[in-house]
Protein backbone atom coordinates (compact mmCIF):
# COMPACT_ATOMS: atom_id res chain seq x y z
CA UNK A 1 0.00 0.00 0.00
CA UNK A 2 3.04 2.31 0.10
CA UNK A 3 4.34 4.26 -2.87
CA UNK A 4 7.93 4.83 -3.84
CA UNK A 5 8.57 8.49 -2.96
CA UNK A 6 12.33 9.11 -3.13
CA UNK A 7 15.57 7.50 -4.32
CA UNK A 8 19.08 8.66 -3.49
CA UNK A 9 22.16 6.98 -4.91
CA UNK A 10 25.51 7.76 -3.30
CA UNK A 11 29.03 6.49 -3.88
CA UNK A 12 30.98 6.03 -0.66
CA UNK A 13 34.76 5.70 -0.31
CA UNK A 14 34.94 2.71 2.01
CA UNK A 15 34.49 -1.04 1.94
CA UNK A 16 30.82 -2.05 2.08
CA UNK A 17 31.48 -4.22 5.14
CA UNK A 18 32.63 -1.18 7.12
CA UNK A 19 29.29 0.49 6.42
CA UNK A 20 27.37 -2.71 7.16
CA UNK A 21 29.14 -3.12 10.48
CA UNK A 22 28.53 0.50 11.43
CA UNK A 23 24.84 0.10 10.59
CA UNK A 24 24.64 -3.02 12.77
CA UNK A 25 25.30 -1.36 16.11
CA UNK A 26 24.61 1.90 17.89
CA UNK A 27 27.57 2.09 20.26
CA UNK A 28 28.71 5.13 18.26
CA UNK A 29 25.33 6.87 18.56
CA UNK A 30 26.06 8.64 21.87
CA UNK A 31 29.02 10.45 20.31
CA UNK A 32 27.81 10.88 16.73
CA UNK A 33 24.01 11.14 16.73
CA UNK A 34 23.23 13.13 19.87
CA UNK A 35 20.18 14.88 18.41
CA UNK A 36 18.57 11.58 17.44
CA UNK A 37 19.22 9.71 20.70
CA UNK A 38 17.69 12.52 22.78
CA UNK A 39 14.29 10.83 22.44
CA UNK A 40 15.57 7.25 22.47
CA UNK A 41 15.93 5.04 25.51
CA UNK A 42 19.11 3.19 24.54
CA UNK A 43 19.22 1.29 27.82
CA UNK A 44 15.85 -0.26 26.94
CA UNK A 45 16.81 -1.26 23.42
CA UNK A 46 16.39 -4.84 22.29
CA UNK A 47 18.43 -6.89 19.93
CA UNK A 48 17.17 -9.82 17.88
CA UNK A 49 19.83 -11.86 16.08
CA UNK A 50 18.81 -14.60 13.64
CA UNK A 51 20.90 -16.60 11.17
CA UNK A 52 20.87 -14.07 8.32
CA UNK A 53 18.82 -11.21 9.72
CA UNK A 54 19.00 -9.02 12.79
CA UNK A 55 16.85 -6.27 14.20
CA UNK A 56 17.73 -3.41 16.52
CA UNK A 57 14.67 -2.17 18.44
CA UNK A 58 14.89 1.25 20.10
CA UNK A 59 12.12 2.60 22.31
CA UNK A 60 11.19 6.29 22.08
CA UNK A 61 10.36 8.12 25.29
CA UNK A 62 6.59 8.14 25.73
CA UNK A 63 6.38 11.90 26.13
CA UNK A 64 8.28 12.85 22.98
CA UNK A 65 6.06 15.17 20.94
CA UNK A 66 6.05 14.01 17.36
CA UNK A 67 3.09 14.67 15.10
CA UNK A 68 4.24 11.96 12.69
CA UNK A 69 4.17 9.24 15.34
CA UNK A 70 1.70 6.52 14.38
CA UNK A 71 2.92 3.54 16.40
CA UNK A 72 1.74 3.24 19.98
CA UNK A 73 4.77 1.16 20.85
CA UNK A 74 7.06 4.15 20.19
CA UNK A 75 9.66 1.95 18.58
CA UNK A 76 12.27 2.38 15.89
CA UNK A 77 13.39 -0.79 14.09
CA UNK A 78 16.46 -1.32 11.95
CA UNK A 79 16.43 -4.62 10.03
CA UNK A 80 19.61 -5.91 8.39
CA UNK A 81 19.25 -8.77 5.91
CA UNK A 82 22.55 -10.44 5.04
CA UNK A 83 24.45 -9.60 2.94
CA UNK A 84 23.43 -6.08 1.90
CA UNK A 85 19.79 -5.04 2.35
CA UNK A 86 18.16 -3.03 5.15
CA UNK A 87 14.70 -1.84 6.15
CA UNK A 88 14.49 1.19 8.45
CA UNK A 89 11.33 2.05 10.40
CA UNK A 90 11.65 4.95 12.80
CA UNK A 91 8.25 4.59 14.44
CA UNK A 92 7.64 8.29 13.80
CA UNK A 93 6.21 8.22 10.28
CA UNK A 94 3.83 6.19 8.20
CA UNK A 95 6.58 4.99 5.92
CA UNK A 96 9.96 3.34 5.81
CA UNK A 97 13.30 3.37 4.05
CA UNK A 98 15.36 0.62 2.44
CA UNK A 99 19.04 0.45 1.55
CA UNK A 100 20.88 -1.67 -0.96
CA UNK A 101 24.59 -1.68 -0.14
CA UNK A 102 26.14 -2.41 -3.55
CA UNK A 103 29.93 -3.04 -3.58
CA UNK A 104 31.80 -1.41 -6.47
CA UNK A 105 35.28 -2.63 -5.55
CA UNK A 106 37.31 -3.28 -2.39
CA UNK A 107 37.32 0.35 -1.29
CA UNK A 108 34.01 1.74 -2.59
CA UNK A 109 30.32 0.95 -2.58
CA UNK A 110 27.14 2.47 -3.87
CA UNK A 111 24.27 3.05 -1.43
CA UNK A 112 20.82 3.00 -2.99
CA UNK A 113 18.36 4.55 -0.54
CA UNK A 114 14.64 4.28 -1.28
CA UNK A 115 11.81 5.79 0.76
CA UNK A 116 8.19 4.64 0.75
CA UNK A 117 5.12 6.47 2.07
CA UNK A 118 1.34 6.35 1.69
CA UNK A 119 1.63 8.92 -1.12
CA UNK A 120 4.58 9.78 -3.35
CA UNK A 121 4.05 13.53 -2.76
CA UNK A 122 5.53 14.14 0.67
CA UNK A 123 4.43 16.61 3.28
CA UNK A 124 7.07 18.90 4.84
CA UNK A 125 7.07 16.65 7.92
CA UNK A 126 7.72 13.56 5.76
CA UNK A 127 10.50 15.44 3.92
CA UNK A 128 12.04 16.14 7.33
CA UNK A 129 11.78 12.43 8.14
CA UNK A 130 13.77 11.63 4.97
CA UNK A 131 16.38 14.31 5.78
CA UNK A 132 16.79 12.97 9.32
CA UNK A 133 17.02 9.39 8.05
CA UNK A 134 19.66 10.29 5.51
CA UNK A 135 21.72 12.20 8.06
CA UNK A 136 21.49 9.40 10.60
CA UNK A 137 22.05 6.38 8.37
CA UNK A 138 24.22 7.88 5.68
CA UNK A 139 26.94 9.26 7.89
CA UNK A 140 29.48 8.72 5.14
CA UNK A 141 32.27 10.79 6.70
CA UNK A 142 32.16 8.59 9.80
CA UNK A 143 32.51 5.31 7.90
CA UNK A 144 35.08 6.75 5.47
CA UNK A 145 37.26 7.83 8.44
CA UNK A 146 36.73 4.44 10.08
CA UNK A 147 37.79 2.68 6.88
CA UNK A 148 40.89 4.89 6.57
CA UNK A 149 41.78 3.96 10.14
CA UNK A 150 41.34 0.27 9.42
CA UNK A 151 43.51 0.61 6.31
CA UNK A 152 46.32 2.24 8.32
CA UNK A 153 47.30 -1.10 9.85
CA UNK A 154 47.67 0.51 13.28
CA UNK A 155 45.20 -1.98 14.75
CA UNK A 156 45.75 -5.65 13.95
CA UNK A 157 42.55 -6.89 15.56
CA UNK A 158 39.94 -5.12 17.64
CA UNK A 159 37.94 -6.38 20.58
CA UNK A 160 34.16 -6.36 20.15
CA UNK A 161 32.20 -4.98 23.08
CA UNK A 162 29.50 -6.87 24.98
CA UNK A 163 26.71 -5.02 23.11
CA UNK A 164 27.99 -5.74 19.62
CA UNK A 165 26.22 -9.06 18.96
CA UNK A 166 25.01 -7.95 15.53
CA UNK A 167 28.47 -6.78 14.54
CA UNK A 168 29.92 -10.10 15.68
CA UNK A 169 27.34 -11.98 13.58
CA UNK A 170 28.07 -9.71 10.61
CA UNK A 171 31.82 -10.48 10.86
CA UNK A 172 31.17 -14.23 11.14
CA UNK A 173 28.95 -14.21 8.04
CA UNK A 174 31.55 -12.21 6.11
CA UNK A 175 34.27 -14.68 7.13
CA UNK A 176 32.08 -17.66 6.19
CA UNK A 177 31.37 -16.12 2.78
CA UNK A 178 35.08 -15.40 2.28
CA UNK A 179 36.01 -18.98 3.20
CA UNK A 180 33.38 -20.46 0.87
Amino acid sequence: EYEHARRYVSEVECNWKTFGGNYSECDHCQANHQDWITGIQLDESELEVNDYHWVLHYTHEEDVEDELRIHEEHEAQFHYFWPNFTVNMYGTADGYGTYIIDPIDEGRFQLIADYYFAESELSEAEEEFVRTSRQLQEDFELVERQYAGLQSGALGQGQLGPNEHTLHRFHRLAQEAYNA
